[in-house]
This record gives structure tokens, C-alpha cells and sequence, in this order.
């Protein structure tokens, strides 16, 4: 099983040019250069403070095939193989420095070849980790298996075969989520809690390697998984439920209103006061919040394909993300059913 997903995985990995997963020229740069450079692959730029010399293969790897639409293909980057550029953007506390740093140690002289390499770690870290954590319950139960492997394609898996951060995020919530579960469901055996519960942790450590919001999508799906598991079966909304979940609201958007300071001073559900025009459109905080809602479909199908691939430039056929759909569809519909059976 850990070799076919990893072939499913690496599929994606080999078939793809350098510069075909969204920020890779940011990823890409951190990786190549750190804070500090990189010699000889990547040295700083005496002339701008936070600049780094480096190929353009590595800082702007998209540049050529992006300009020329979808129906242009990444040959174009045959053209600027030798040459070098400067450029500022990469890592500056935005992400943690553990997933560039340990990306570094596979670059070389060959860019193509450095994020091929980079891409096939990710791809085997996921089918080992994935492999590994599924044989808690595999005897017993594979539905959470199943599940995960029927909603991954097409976003989630280019993501994990990608040198793209996300794909450490990915990996170590799909961890998280299938040995949490594995964890509770066999609290009564030690041998399969305990190192459950440890592969849970790791999981844990391993998202925030890679994104630092990762340990907040965690927390979001250990309490779900936890209130699944141990909510009562007879559960009817109360006059209770609601004044809790009227106490509750709040103190969840000061959370978010705290957490948010660090990303563009702060933002603000209630009253944003950033307007923007675009070719002649005025953006404000309620034109965009109707727009979001009226979007919210594409957003949600978007997961399943309706973005697109890449940088969300190549549309997929809809057949490719309407079949994903469904499977998850399917997925929810099987869940409900099962969890009907009252005791």
C-alpha cells in the first residue's frame, strides 16, 4: 500500500515543472538561500538589504509559462537555466524555518534535479506516515483510510507531491486525524493508545514545522473528533445549547481577533476599513463579504478540482472534479448512515 501511494503521490512530483505549485518561487527561495545565504547555491546581495542572489530557475521558476497562459508549456525555462537574479521575497518569520532547513540539505547545482529530490521526500514521508499511522485500526477498521485516500485527489495530493509548505501541513493532519481517532477508539488498550497517542503528538509538531496556523486546524479537528465521539447519542438543541453557543461566539472571534494581529495589522469581520479600486470597481468590506457568499459554492468545490491545478491557472475537465465530489458526497452520506444506530 505505501508503494502505490507513494507512485500516486510522485506522480504528480515527476510530471511537473519546477515553479507549477503556488509560492514556489517564495518556497523555493527560502530553501535555497535562508536568512543568511546559501554559497554557492545562493549568496546575499550586497546591494539590498534582505536580497539574495540565486537562479532564476529557483526565485522565479514560473515566470515565463505563467505570462504566457495555460496553453504554453514550462519549455520557455530552457532560456534562463544559467541565469541568476536578485529578489527579496523568502522567509521572514511568516513561516517556521524547520520545513526550509530541512528542504536545504537536498539542494544542488541542478534545480530541476533539487526539486524533483524535494518533491519525492514529501511524497515518501506521506505514504510512510500515512501507512504507518493506518495500521492502529487497519484489522479492525479502514473506513478512515478509505475516506482520506476518496477526498485527497485532485488538490490534496499535488499539494503533498509539492515542495509548497502546505505539504507538511497536509500530511501531518491527515496524521493527526486518523491516529487521534485510532487513540480514542482503543483507550482501553494500552498498546495501541499509547503509541497512537504519540504518533498524535508527533503529527502535531510535525504541521507546525511547516505552518504555524497548522496547530490551530489541529485543534479545530481534535475537538471535533473528541465531541464525535463522546456527545451524547440523544443530543437535541436546548435553550441551554444556544445561550452556550451565544457565550461561545464571542470569545471564539477574540481568539481570532488576537491570532490575527501579526497578519496585516489585524483583520476585522466587523468593520474593515481597507477599500480598493480595480479597474474602476471600488472594493469594500461589504461588497466583498456579498461577493464571498455568493462565490461560497466554487469555494467549497474548489478543494475537488474546480480551482484548478498549479498555480489554479490549469482547469481541470469538470468530470475530474464533479467524480471527486461525489466520492466525498458518497463519504458523508455513508458516515450519517452509520452513525444512526442509537444505544
Amino acid at each position: 500500500m505505501a508503494l502505490l501511494l507513494f507512485m500516486t503521490l510522485a506522480a504528480w512530483s515527476m510530471g511537473s515543472a519546477v515553479g507549477s505549485s503556488p509560492d514556489e518561487d517564495y518556497v523555493l527561495t527560502s530553501i535555497w538561500c535562508g536568512t543568511e545565504g546559501n554559497p554557492p547555491y545562493c549568496r546575499k546581495d550586497p546591494d539590498r538589504y534582505w536580497g539574495m542572489i540565486l537562479p532564476i530557475m529557483a526565485a522565479e521558476p514560473s515566470l515565463c509559462f505563467r505570462q504566457l497562459g495555460q496553453d504554453a508549456s514550462a519549455k520557455c525555462q530552457e532560456s534562463i537555466y544559467e541565469q541568476e537574479i536578485s529578489t527579496d521575497l523568502l522567509n521572514r518569520g511568516l513561516n517556521p524555518d524547520r520545513y526550509f532547513d530541512a528542504q536545504r540539505s537536498f539542494v544542488g547545482a541542478d534545480v530541476e534535479s533539487s526539486v524533483a529530490k524535494m518533491r519525492l521526500f514529501n511524497s515518501s514521508l506521506a505514504a510512510a506516515l500515512i501507512t504507518l499511522v493506518s495500521a492502529f485500526f487497519w484489522r479492525k477498521n479502514s473506513d478512515p483510510l478509505l475516506a482520506w485516500l476518496a477526498v485527497i485527489a485532485p488538490v490534496t495530493t499535488f499539494f503533498i507531491g509539492s515542495v509548497n509548505t502546505s505539504s507538511w501541513t497536509l500530511i501531518g493532519t491527515s496524521c493527526f486525524t486518523i491516529a487521534f481517532i485510532a487513540a480514542l477508539k482503543n483507550r482501553k488498550h494500552a498498546k495501541i493508545w499509547m503509541p497512537a497517542g504519540a504518533m498524535s503528538i508527533f503529527a502535531l509538531w510535525f504541521t507546525n514545522s511547516s505552518r504555524y496556523e497548522g496547530k490551530y486546524v489541529i485543534l479545530l479537528l481534535g475537538a471535533a473528533i473528541l465531541y464525535s465521539e463522546f456527545a451524547p447519542k440523544n443530543f437535541k438543541l436546548t435553550k441551554k445549547t444556544v445561550l452556550m453557543g451565544s457565550v461561545i461566539l464571542p470569545v471564539i472571534y477574540l481568539i481570532f481577533g488576537y491570532f490575527s494581529k501579526p497578519f496585516a495589522h489585524g483583520v476585522n469581520v466587523f468593520n474593515d476599513p481597507r477599500v480598493e479600486v480595480s479597474e474602476g470597481i471600488t472594493t469594500t468590506a461589504n461588497n466583498l463579504l456579498v461577493n464571498n457568499i455568493i462565490t461560497l459554492p466554487r469555494f467549497i468545490t474548489g478543494f475537488f478540482g474546480s480551482w484548478g491545478l498549479g498555480w489554479f491557472e490549469l482547469e481541470l475537465t469538470i468530470t475530474v472534479w464533479l467524480f471527486t465530489l461525489q466520492a466525498f458526497l458518497l463519504i458523508i452520506v455513508f458516515s450519517l448512515r452509520k452513525s444512526r444506530n442509537f444505544h
